[in-house]
């Protein structure tokens, strides 16, 4: 009986915040790859084993149906996982 409970306010909470983040912007790069508004430019390893990719691209208002089938997707995949968003990358990317 008279267990403590959190509210989410502590570093718990913050924690949670940061990793929805991080899932989101991680989507969000992959529906752009897929949908060709980001490209690949390089991989630079330092000596520590870091990696940075960089990705360059640009978000074009080219027109609505371009705009509504990225919406469409996002809103049909949006419990896609991490894993799935990659394998329908590779898969892509094989095709070509």
């Amino acid at each position: 009986m008279g267990g403590t409970k959190k509210n989410g306010n502590g570093k718990n909470g913050q924690k949670k915040k940061a990793n929805v983040a991080e899932d989101s912007a991680e989507f969000i790069i992959m529906a752009l790859l897929l949908a060709d508004q980001l490209k690949f430019q390089s991989i630079l390893v330092d000596r520590e084993g870091t990696v940075a990719i960089t990705l360059e691209g640009q978000i074009k208002k080219k027109d609505q149906t371009s705009a509504q089938k990225m919406a469409d997707f996002l809103e049909e995949n949006g419990g896609m996982t991490l894993d799935e968003a990659i394998e329908g990358l590779r898969l892509r990317l094989e095709g070509r």
